[in-house]
């Protein structure tokens, strides 16, 4: 069985950053406790204490507890209310599925003046005739009774008949505990008994060869399994020692299903693969969190958008960030993703995001690359890059464009990205790298004739005509430049160069 610890308290506690002293709120439920011990002199200042389904048979060591509000101790083997006197600050008391059966006991929660809400079903002394008239009327501060609110006449009532219905409740509750002292088990469960019984205690033992205690071993195991079916089909009575037994039988299945996984016969894990033979990174997703991976082209970034529980302790995530890839590993599970670029570990950064504490991780780009954009109208080109915004125009005779303003236009807000949808993919020609901020002449990428698209309204340098629409345009001399533009554009009818 559990026992209650610095560490189990500490661990428990990750919500206040293991801050023990100032803890105000603390869950310990499904922990197999036995006993409350230590919570009143490591945590003076609670104010909720959950301690449902363990197998805690006694309320003790809480009278220190000043500021504590709410106490939950559902599903445990209560019998009795007692100890509660200190608890001044006390305003909701949650006995649910116990073994109450001494309903006088409830007088012993009168000096908790602020008493609100109490909860008692599921016990012995709920099933008592006249049961919620004799609570109202020992306990006039509360206002809820089982979740039902206590009206003032209903609390009237309750008072004029108290004597008759006093007298009623003893009559149950001593019957109760007569049978209840009747039907109590001896020290030690009958399993004990029966294990020690089939022990044999003298000490001269004889040898029983290998294939023997084979056999044997093969019986006992058939033998248990059998038993644990009769167990578990059995009817029993709702008893505190039928449910020690149920939580001895579930420990017992835990031990072995622990020492089942430790045994030489247990299928071996086959090892964790993170890379293929040739050492490229793979995609993998172990705890199964969904993602989304955006490519900032503007920013010149990537990031990862990992939706981890809202509420994970950090101290359970870990982010590694390579090159051409990303691994995140969350409570010992592996998350990793391959990176369409790569990218400056150097430069990367993760932090949790304070609306919906997804993992946020942002991983600056290697390469930089520069973005046309196009203002509308008849106005200039405009190229973002890290340097600086560059005004850039078209030399249709030289097939390059032009920087025609030295200074930069950075905070242009009203620029838009253009981006040209055609019907046919188009052939670009080699990629040129950009002089010297403050030149005359800036070179970019120089596109062939079939993909030079001139913005609309543009004269030709040739013809002398202008290009507009659906029009096929024709240029003299040995290069045929015709061309079916596109007629749907998918930013405000703008053609690009791009």
């Amino acid at each position: 069985m559990g026992k209650i610890t610095v560490e189990l308290i500490r661990r428990r506690a990750e919500h206040n950053e293991g801050d023990i002293q100032s803890l105000e709120e603390i869950s310990l439920h499904q922990e197999k406790l036995e006993r409350i011990e230590l919570l009143d002199r490591v945590c003076r200042n609670l104010k909720i204490l959950l301690m449902q389904n363990n197998s805690i048979s006694k309320i003790e060591n809480v009278s220190r507890l000043k500021n504590l509000e709410y106490l939950n101790l559902a599903l445990n083997m209560v019998e009795k209310i007692e100890n509660l006197e200190g608890c001044e600050s006390l305003k909701k008391l949650d006995l649910t599925l116990n073994f109450v059966g001494d309903i006088s006991s409830v007088v012993n929660l009168s000096p908790n003046y602020y008493l609100e809400q109490l909860y008692m079903v599921g016990n012995p002394c709920h099933d008592f005739p006249g049961y919620r008239a004799y609570i109202i009327t020992v306990l006039p501060q509360l206002k809820q009774l089982d979740g039902v609110e206590i009206t003032k006449s209903e609390r009237f009532l309750a008072r004029q008949t108290f004597q008759e219905t006093e007298a009623t409740i003893l009559l149950h509750q001593d019957a109760y505990l007569r049978e209840r002292d009747q039907g109590k088990l001896p020290s030690g469960n009958d399993e004990s008994k029966n294990n020690n019984e089939s022990t044999p205690t003298n000490p001269k033992m004889t040898k029983v060869s290998s294939e023997k205690v084979t056999k044997i071993s093969v019986v006992e195991d058939e033998e248990d399994i059998d038993d644990d079916e009769t167990f578990w089909s059995q009817m029993t009575e709702n008893t505190p020692e039928a449910r020690s037994a149920m939580n001895q039988r579930l420990e017992k299945q835990d031990a072995e299903k622990a020492a089942s996984k430790k045994s030489p016969l247990a299928k071996p894990k086959f090892p964790r693969r993170l890379e293929t033979d040739d050492g490229r990174p793979l995609n993998i997703n172990e705890p199964k969190l969904s993602f989304i991976l955006h490519d900032e082209v503007e920013r010149n970034q990537i990031v990862l958008d990992l939706a981890v529980p809202r509420f994970l302790c950090i101290t359970l995530i870990d982010a590694d960030v390579q090159p051409t890839y990303v691994r995140v590993t969350v409570k010992g599970k592996i998350f990793q993703l391959v990176l369409p670029e790569e990218v400056r570990p150097d430069s990367s950064y993760a932090q949790r995001s304070q609306t919906t504490g997804h993992l946020i991780v942002t991983m600056p780009k290697v390469h930089e690359h520069s973005t046309l954009v196009w203002r509308g109208g008849s106005g200039p080109l405009i190229e973002l890059g890290k340097g600086g915004n560059k005004k850039l125009s078209v030399v249709a005779s030289s097939q390059k464009i032009v920087d025609t303003t030295p200074a930069p236009l950075d905070g242009n807000r009203d620029i838009k990205v253009v981006k040209q949808v055609p019907s046919k993919p188009q052939k670009v020609g080699s990629v040129g790298k950009a002089s010297p901020r403050g030149s005359d002449a800036f070179s970019v990428p120089v596109l062939s004739p079939t993909a030079a698209t001139p913005p609309p309204n543009m004269t030709s340098p040739k013809t002398g005509k202008k290009k507009s629409g659906n029009k096929t345009v024709k240029a003299k001399g040995n290069n045929d430049l015709s061309k079916n533009y596109p007629s749907r554009w998918n930013v405000d009818d703008v053609p690009a160069l791009m």
